[in-house]
């Protein structure tokens, strides 16, 4: 067992009866991967070499913090964003002065809003930011604060899955209400609404993620058992996956791809690794995952409950990363960050006779 220290040199112990730490987003910097970790203030630094663990404990402070505080985390040079999922504030840290900068989103969402963003990227000094409930994209320019709403009608749009794609300096977000992608020039901010011809749609929402690998895109389906192929010319494929998610439920939380497979994972305890040189070598993989990506220096990034695991570019393991930590020292960082209630996530319900009970006793 590695023990998790902090960067101020504070090291803290492995016990016996250890919290499983859930990470939910990784993002790249020199020798070291940054993690978000689920409902804790803190992130997680990892050194890509020895595997060493250590928490970051100079984390914004905000008044009335509340769980699932931030949904992503995005470095670009020296600069390293949180996406704020009930943050009140878009948080920003400098590497190089060691200080985080926080900005205020109020003029444009409303601050006690749940789960007001689920994705975005950080890319030339702006920050992009969508969402679910947020029906549209913010840009913000990190040096200014200045913030600008991208799209116009913000009820045609809804974002969400756990990755956007990247190419050529431009952004390519999936709409989840038309089968369309949106493009974003990084230099002029300049959106194009790019049409993918797709005839298989059947619900309400439509595509939940989009990965690249070079100019081949990989766009995950909210429901069905098929996710679509397209590249940069608008070339369409449509390539089907096992039967056992041919129903209206949505499995998958989000897709990640190397030149080898095709990774479609959630925390619904069924995956999907397509093959994509062998197509009849697919499979689908056990287990709950909240975050996967793949890395070229890295491999498959893959985040599990106490745990990290490294894959190489066929999904064949090369490390695991413990993340665990004492019971009593979770609920010593829980104190200390102030972090005092739940906020139900979208899958989260409350049972009808237990609904009932609830305003019997009231």
């Amino acid at each position: 067992n590695r023990d998790i220290g902090s960067v101020n040199g504070v090291k803290l112990a492995m016990g016996n009866k250890n919290y499983e730490v859930i990470t939910e987003c990784v993002a790249i910097k020199d020798e070291y991967m940054y993690c978000v970790a689920r409902e804790m203030n803190i992130i997680l630094k990892i050194n890509k070499e020895s595997l060493q663990v250590e928490i970051m404990t100079n984390m914004p402070d905000e008044d009335g913090m509340v769980s699932r505080l931030y949904f992503g985390i995005y470095i670009d040079g020296d600069e390293m964003m949180l996406v704020p999922c009930n943050a009140k504030k878009l948080w920003i840290y400098n590497f190089v002065t060691c200080t985080w900068k926080g900005l205020a989103l109020d003029d444009f969402i409303d601050p006690n809003m749940e789960a007001k963003f689920v994705g975005g990227a950080l890319k030339n000094g702006m920050a992009y930011l969508y969402g679910f409930k947020y029906k549209g994209i913010l840009k913000v320019n990190v040096k200014s604060g200045e913030i600008t709403e991208l799209l116009e009608k913000q009820g045609e749009y809804a974002f969400w899955g756990e990755s956007t794609a990247e190419l050529d300096n431009k952004l390519y977000v999936a709409n989840r209400l038309e089968s369309n992608v949106m493009c974003i020039d990084t230099y002029n901010a300049k959106i194009k609404k790019i049409f993918i011809d797709e005839c298989k749609q059947r619900d309400k929402y439509k595509n939940d993620g989009i990965v690249n690998v070079g100019d081949t895109f990989y766009i995950m389906s909210h429901h069905g058992n098929y996710f679509i192929k397209w590249n940069s010319r608008e070339e369409t494929q449509i390539i089907e996956i096992d039967k056992i998610f041919d129903t209206m439920e949505s499995y998958f939380n989000g897709i990640a791809a190397s030149k080898d497979i095709v990774f479609l994972y959630g925390s619904k305890k069924k995956n999907f690794i397509y093959n994509i040189n062998s197509p009849n070598n697919s499979y689908v993989l056990d287990g709950n995952i909240y975050f996967a990506k793949y890395y070229e220096n890295i491999g498959f990034v893959v985040c599990k409950k106490g745990k990290i695991n490294i894959y190489d570019s066929q999904y064949r393991l090369l490390n695991i990363i413990d993340i665990n930590i004492n019971n009593s020292e979770h609920d010593m960082i829980m104190k200390k960050n102030k972090i005092e209630s739940k906020v139900y996530k979208e899958n989260d319900f409350v049972r009808l006779n237990e609904f009932v009970k609830l305003f019997e006793e009231n």
